[in-house]
């Protein structure tokens, strides 16, 4: 009997994410009405938290979102029966993420207990009217008295949750916008080899990527740290100004407006650089055919108390940020990405024949045991793949002609007026005034234990070492160049 063939059904999963639309040039109607109706999401917040925090602190049982919604039903004028449910909603998931994370063993986490002047307004996708001429949204009222913010906004056809919010001195619709992808390439097998990854996120620099393919990409956080440490100097001019003002005059509030302004530019300018800077990230792996990605979480870095001004640069360190954004262009891209513990990795020597833990300082890795030298975060991204995957086979740290150095954002006026400086345009990799012992290099049997460049710099020096001259102009420093 003949057989028929019969055609594979392609199969999507969706993902979701956020678009952000300032809200420039709305009238003066219109900013009364979306702070009247602000005002009136956090009364319906204050409601529930009210009626959660009576329950536990009388040891009854937690309200639920149905009684939640009966609560608030009808009795705040100001908003949609529709955005009422919203608020009760997202509560309802507050209160839902602090019992997961409080399970997880995060007790810092608090459940809410303090009453909110302002919420966001939200609305569910059926909520929005699509017009001619841009976007409805409807507030409070019934019937003829019904109120409505006429925006001049065309939303993307899968538009789906959207709120606005108030940032930084100016409003913004924030809409979520669902993306089908295939889910054949979700599985690591859409992959040429199946391979391997890790990366090692940082301040100085952003990500750190290490694949078993033997390429290695840095990608750079010092703009993102220049442009903050910018906005630290100018807030703190701004409040010493502030402070020998009275409190809410017309000086003050001048002051203010200043503040947001600089905090609102610093914030786009950062996320913009973030996204820019995983993005890189993402594409280096799947150039590399990678299919799972494992991200060391630095969190016990932070809790560290080192001096104010240390402290002032782990508190606005947004490693959670990269790590959300590593998950979310992850999963787009059909990459299983996981997280967990990077601890001892960037203590400890790459070389799997001496493993030397030592205090590192700078950029450079300097083992004082075998003498390799390599970059600080493709060490720790290297070493990560013995927690992350159980590897038994060695994951040598990458050769210098296989690493990628990128900066994730425009070269700016003051970098672009000296690019043709190459030493300062291009990372340290500690390759100038070293020496690595022979016999490391030869030691292992089928796995060197030290990458092939530090093979080009041995030669016949004294006690079976080798050296680079200090200003790089040896034979092997230029074989390399």
């Amino acid at each position: 009997m003949p057989t028929r063939s019969v055609p594979t059904r392609e199969t999507y999963t969706t993902t979701t994410t956020v678009r952000i639309f300032p809200l420039h040039g709305l009238t003066p109607e219109q900013r009364v009405l979306l702070r009247a109706g602000q005002r009136e999401a956090g009364a319906v917040y204050s409601s529930c938290m009210q009626a959660h925090k009576i329950a536990r602190q009388t040891h009854d049982p937690w309200p639920s979102y149905t009684d939640l919604h009966h609560l608030t039903k009808g009795r705040h004028p100001d908003l949609c029966a529709q955005s009422v449910q919203s608020t009760c909603r997202a509560f309802d998931g507050t209160i839902r993420s602090t019992v997961t994370n409080r399970k997880a063993g995060n007790t810092r986490m608090r459940y809410p207990w303090k009453e909110r002047r302002f919420q966001p307004i939200r609305w569910p996708a059926q909520a929005l009217q699509r017009k001619r001429d841009g976007t409805r949204f409807p507030l409070g009222g019934r019937g003829k008295d019904r109120r409505y913010v006429d925006l001049p906004l065309h939303l993307p056809r899968k538009a789906g949750a959207c709120q606005v919010i108030w940032n930084h001195g100016q409003y913004e619709l924030h809409v979520c916008v669902t993306q089908g992808v295939a889910a054949a390439v979700q599985a690591a097998s859409h992959t040429p080899h199946g391979g391997r990854g890790c990366v090692d996120v940082g301040e100085i620099h952003q990500a750190a990527l290490v694949t078993d393919t033997g390429s290695g990409l840095i990608v750079s956080g010092r703009g993102i740290r220049a442009i903050m440490q910018g906005r630290n100097r100018a807030i703190g001019g701004l409040q010493k100004k502030q402070a020998r003002c009275t409190k809410y005059s017309r000086q003050w509030r001048k002051l203010q407006r200043a503040r947001d302004r600089i905090t609102g530019k610093v914030e786009r300018q950062v996320r913009d650089l973030r996204h820019k800077g995983m993005r890189l990230v993402i594409e280096q792996a799947k150039t590399e055919g990678v299919g799972e990605l494992y991200i060391g979480n630095p969190d016990g870095v932070r809790r560290h108390k080192t001096g104010r001004h240390h402290n002032q640069r782990m508190s606005q360190w947004g490693y959670g940020t990269d790590m959300r954004y590593l998950k979310e262009k992850g999963a787009r891209a059909g990459i299983t990405v996981g997280t967990g513990p990077e601890r001892g990795t960037s203590s400890t020597c790459p070389n799997p024949t001496c493993r030397q833990k030592q205090k590192v300082r700078g950029r450079r890795w300097a083992c004082r045991l075998c003498g390799g030298i390599w970059h600080r975060d493709l060490v720790g991204a290297t070493n990560m793949f013995a927690l992350a995957f159980k590897e038994t086979a060695i994951v040598l740290v990458p050769e210098r002609q296989n690493i990628t150095y990128r900066r994730p954002g425009p070269v700016g006026l003051r970098q672009r007026s000296r690019a043709g400086n190459a030493r300062r345009s291009s990372p340290d990799r500690g390759l100038r005034g070293t020496s690595i012992p022979t016999e490391l290099i030869t030691s292992a049997v089928g796995h060197p234990p030290v990458p092939k460049y530090a093979q080009a710099l041995l030669g016949t020096g004294p006690e079976g070492r080798t050296h680079c001259s200090p200003d790089g102009h040896g034979s092997a420093c230029s074989a390399l160049a």
